[in-house]
C-alpha cells in the first residue's frame, strides 16, 4: 500500500451497487436534509462532521475554515477528542498537511504521518492525540478554497482508501456550498439590521437636534430664577438669622443645586456641534480612559481589564469626545456593579475587535443588567435607571449623539455575566499609502 495518495478522477472505484457507494449516497442525502433544516452554521458543521466520521469509521475529524485574510486556518469544529483545546485555534496555511491541501487545492491521504515531513507534530503535542493517518479534502466554492475537511485514524487500524476519500470529497463539496450560503445569508441579514439601526439612529439624532434647540431656551429661562434661589439660600444660611429651619433651608439649596446641574447638562447637550475629526489611534483613547478609571474602580474593588486587538486601531474621530463617550460608559458600569452589590467579584471588561471595515469596542460589566422593556429606551433623553437625584438621563443620549457624529453606531445588550454590554461601532480609517 502506498503511503500517500493524491486523488485523481481515474482512481474512482465505487459504482452504483457498491456498498461504499450506497453509504456515500445515503450520507449525502442526510446532509442535504440537514442543509435545508439547519440555519445555524456551527450546528450544521457539527452534524456534517459527525455523520461523515461515522460513515468513514474514523477516530477523529474536524473542519478548518480560512480566516478573512486567507493566511490561517481556524478549527471551526473538532470531533473525537481535544475539542476544547483545538476549537478556534489557528494554524498557518504555509505549514502542515491541511496547509498543503489549501495551497494546492487538492485532496490528500497520508497513511503514515511519521514519514511525511509536512505533518505538524505540534498539534498532537498540544492535545495528547496520536495521529497515525490523515485524510484531507479541500472545501471549494467557485474555484476558491474556503477550508479543509479532515479525518484521522481508521478505528479498525486499516489505511484510508480512495473510496473513503471519495466520500470525504463529496461531503466537503456539499458542506462548502452550505457554509457559503449560510455566510451570505447571515451577511445579508447583518447588513439589513445594520441599515435599520443606522436609519433609527438618524431619526433619533434628528429628534434630539430639535429637542436640543427647545431645551436651550428653557434652560436659560430656568437658570436665572435658580441662581437667585441659590444666592438667597446661601445668604440666609451664612447669616444664621433665618426663622426657617436650617435643615429645610439646606434641602431647598440642595434641590436648587440639583436643578442647576440639570440645566447645565441641558445647555451642554443642546450646544453640541459637529466635531472636527482627525485620524487617531482608538487604543490610546481606550487605554487612557481605562487607566483613568482603574484607580477609582480599584478603591471600590472593581477590576477593570482590557482585551484589545493587537496593534493600533485607527479611526477618524475627536479624541476629547470619544474620551467622553467611554468615560461615561465606564462610570455607568461602575454604578451598575455597585447597585448589584456583588460579593463574587466585580468586573468591567473593555474589548476591541475588527469586523471587516468596522471596529467594535464593547464595555461589559457584571452589574444589574437592563430589563428587556428598558433596553430600547436607554438612549432616550432624560431616561435613567438610577435613583432620583443620581443622574440627569442625558449621559447615554449624549454618547449616542457623539457616536452618530462619528458615523458610528452604539447599542446595548445583556451579557452572560448578568450585567450589560455597551457596544460602539466606528468605521476604520484605511491605512495611508504613499
Amino acid at each position: 500500500m502506498v503511503n500517500e495518495t493524491e486523488y485523481r478522477e481515474k482512481q474512482i472505484l465505487t459504482r452504483p451497487g457498491d456498498s461504499q457507494y450506497e453509504a456515500r449516497l445515503n450520507l449525502l442525502n442526510k446532509i442535504g436534509d440537514k442543509v435545508g433544516s439547519v440555519s445555524d452554521l456551527s450546528k450544521l458543521v457539527a452534524q456534517i462532521v459527525k455523520m461523515t466520521q461515522r460513515v468513514i469509521d474514523a477516530s477523529a475529524s474536524s473542519v478548518l475554515l480560512l480566516d478573512d485574510r486567507g493566511d490561517e486556518l481556524v478549527f471551526d469544529f473538532v470531533s473525537g477528542g481535544a475539542e476544547n483545546t483545538l476549537r478556534d485555534s489557528r494554524i498557518s496555511t504555509q505549514s502542515g498537511i491541511a496547509g498543503w491541501v489549501v495551497r494546492n487545492s487538492k485532496p490528500l491521504i497520508v497513511n503514515d504521518v511519521s514519514t511525511d515531513k509536512r505533518f505538524n507534530k505540534q498539534i498532537d503535542k498540544a492535545t495528547g492525540f496520536v495521529t497515525r493517518s490523515i485524510m484531507c479534502a479541500p472545501m471549494i466554492v467557485q474555484r476558491r478554497v474556503i477550508g479543509v475537511l479532515e479525518a484521522l485514524n481508521k478505528n479498525d487500524g486499516t489505511d484510508f482508501t480512495v473510496q473513503n476519500l471519495e466520500t470525504l470529497l463529496s461531503v466537503a463539496s456539499t458542506a462548502a456550498m452550505a457554509i457559503e450560503n449560510l455566510r451570505l445569508h447571515k451577511s445579508a441579514i447583518d447588513e439589513y439590521e445594520n441599515r435599520i439601526r443606522m436609519q433609527e439612529q438618524l431619526r433619533h439624532s434628528q429628534l434630539l437636534a430639535s429637542l436640543g434647540e427647545m431645551t436651550a431656551g428653557i434652560a436659560h429661562e430656568i437658570n436665572n430664577p435658580l441662581s437667585s434661589i441659590l444666592l438667597l439660600c446661601n445668604l440666609m444660611l451664612s447669616e444664621g438669622k433665618s426663622s426657617w429651619n436650617r435643615k429645610d433651608l439646606k434641602m431647598v439649596r440642595d434641590e436648587a443645586r440639583r436643578g442647576a446641574k440639570i440645566m447645565k447638562s441641558l445647555l451642554t447637550y443642546s450646544h453640541q456641534s459637529s466635531p472636527r475629526l482627525r485620524r487617531l489611534d482608538l487604543h490610546k483613547v481606550l487605554n487612557r480612559v481605562i487607566n483613568m478609571r482603574r484607580y477609582t474602580g480599584g478603591t471600590r474593588n472593581i477590576d477593570a481589564s482590557a482585551d484589545l486587538t493587537a496593534g493600533p486601531l485607527h479611526v477618524k474621530g475627536n479624541s476629547s469626545q470619544l474620551t467622553q463617550v467611554f468615560v461615561n460608559l465606564l462610570l455607568n458600569a461602575e454604578d451598575a456593579i455597585r447597585e448589584a452589590g456583588r460579593t463574587d467579584g466585580r468586573y468591567i471588561i473593555v474589548t476591541s475587535r475588527i469586523h471587516g471595515k468596522w471596529v467594535e469596542v464593547s464595555v461589559a460589566d457584571n452589574g444589574t443588567g437592563i430589563s428587556k422593556e428598558k433596553l430600547s429606551q436607554v438612549f432616550n433623553p432624560f431616561f435613567t435607571t438610577k435613583a432620583i437625584g443620581k443622574g440627569t438621563g442625558l449621559g447615554l443620549s449624549t454618547c449616542q449623539a457623539i457616536v452618530t457624529d462619528h458615523n458610528g453606531l452604539i447599542r446595548v445588550e445583556n451579557n452572560h455575566m448578568g450585567g450589560a454590554t455597551f457596544i460602539v461601532e466606528l468605521p476604520l480609517d484605511p491605512v495611508k499609502r504613499s
